[in-house]
């Protein structure tokens, strides 16, 4: 029996119990949002029966006698990777380009990304004002980036990543289609690689690798410009330990050479055309084009063309973008399909595609976001041809210094 004038020291006592417990529990990582304590360079953080934490490696031994709280061993377990990896470089913070052709990302998690250069293999660590933070190797920068998560709590916005991959000859700065699609909730992760260095299975290998480092995210999504499309097809065609733990759920492939590209026929042979697009650009032919497995995804295509027989390139028969024609976009296994009339270099930054591609992603229909019906049938559509009945959507707007790439509208395949 409790007395009264025992009660509220009971009371007390039951409530500090219960603050410690939520203590404790609030030290354990949620499964799919703390992302601190997964595997990281083969030691990961297990938790002991006493409730501590300690550092082992990937065959379950103890790395070190030290027990602690998991911030302290989170901390610990980094000392350890910096002592078996080194430090990497002696660092001067200094703002930089991102990376055009000579960069490739190897890892992205909450906008921060480690790059490794094409020339020597080193690489570096980037904020995501595109600031050097570190510089060596990847392990080194992979453990700076590490002690930047700690010390500024980084966390990713959810657990659905959507996927920009640009195309050749391009850069990956898509200011208006990266807001629009973290206004619509998602991560966004506007990957960089060497378009014009290396050839379309080496691109697939790199976008591979990234997605195998993903942190934390049950679901993927992808938008790809031009020859972007031919990157992410020849990479989903190969298996991936990735694709077990993440869920793949669209993709909107805009301005595509699905077919491969009459233009790159006719200009593949010239040397001006082999040094600007290096291996890739060679790749780019109708013939190369037709051994690129297709996409086992659901996915929409978003093509740009006046809307009538003629286009905008003398070079390349029918409607075009004045890059890619119409026709050469088309997979009969698109869900959706749309021409919008906008050219090709810098038709990704204009509203109306902006808008199509964040709407199918979410509906999976192209057409104003609203999405189809439950139940409806995959359907192919048009929007730009007015002999057809169908409206044909005004010419965009001059673009901004901010769009995706200043290359000529040739080069951009």
């Amino acid at each position: 029996m409790i007395t009264t004038d025992r009660a509220p020291a009971l009371a007390a006592g039951v409530l500090a119990c219960g603050m410690l417990a939520g203590l404790a529990a609030s030290e354990v990582p949620e499964a799919g949002i703390d992302d601190r304590s997964r595997p990281l360079l083969g030691l990961e953080l297990e938790a002991t029966d006493d409730g501590q934490w300690q550092v082992a490696d990937d065959s379950g031994v103890d790395a070190s006698a030290k027990r602690g709280r998991l911030p302290e061993m989170l901390t610990h377990r980094l000392d350890l990777l910096g002592k078996r990896h080194g430090g990497g470089g002696l660092n001067v913070p200094f703002w930089t380009m991102g990376g055009q052709q000579v960069w490739a990302d190897e890892f992205w998690s909450c906008g921060w990304r480690i790059q490794a250069n094409h020339w020597s293999g080193h690489c570096r660590l980037l904020d995501p004002d595109g600031v050097r933070r570190a510089w060596g190797g990847y392990e080194a920068c992979r453990i700076a980036f590490e002690r930047e998560r700690l010390a500024r709590d980084l966390r990713r916005g959810g657990d659905h990543l959507v996927v920009v991959v640009h195309g050749i000859a391009a850069g990956p700065r898509c200011s208006p289609l990266v807001a629009a699609l973290r206004s619509a909730g998602y991560d966004v992760a506007a990957l960089r690689y060497p378009s014009t260095r290396r050839c379309l299975a080496a691109h697939a290998d790199q976008i591979s690798r990234v997605c195998d480092r993903l942190d934390g995210y049950k679901h993927v999504s992808f938008v790809t410009h031009s020859m972007g499309a031919l990157v992410l097809r020849t990479a989903l065609a190969r298996p991936a330990v990735w694709r077990q733990r993440i869920t793949i759920e669209r993709a909107v492939f805009v301005f595509p050479p699905s077919r491969g590209a009459i233009l790159a026929d006719k200009l593949h042979g010239l040397w001006p055309y082999r040094v600007l697009l290096g291996p890739a650009g060679q790749e780019l032919t109708t013939a190369s084009a037709a051994h690129i497995p297709l996409p086992e995804l659901s996915f929409a295509i978003i093509a740009g063309g006046r809307g009538d027989d003629t286009g905008r390139n003398p070079w390349i028969p029918g409607d075009d973008d004045r890059t890619v024609a119409v026709a050469e976009t088309r997979l009969d296994q698109a869900e959706d399909f749309a021409v919008f009339d906008v050219e090709h270099t810098f038709g990704l930054d204009q509203p109306e595609v902006v808008a199509a591609a964040v709407g199918y992603l979410k509906t999976g229909c192209l057409r104003d976001g609203t999405g189809r019906q439950e139940g409806a049938q995959p359907h192919i559509r048009q929007l730009s041809a007015p002999a057809t009945g169908m409206m044909s959507l005004p010419m965009a707007p001059s673009p901004s210094r901010d769009s995706c790439s200043m290359w000529p509208a040739w080069l951009r395949l």
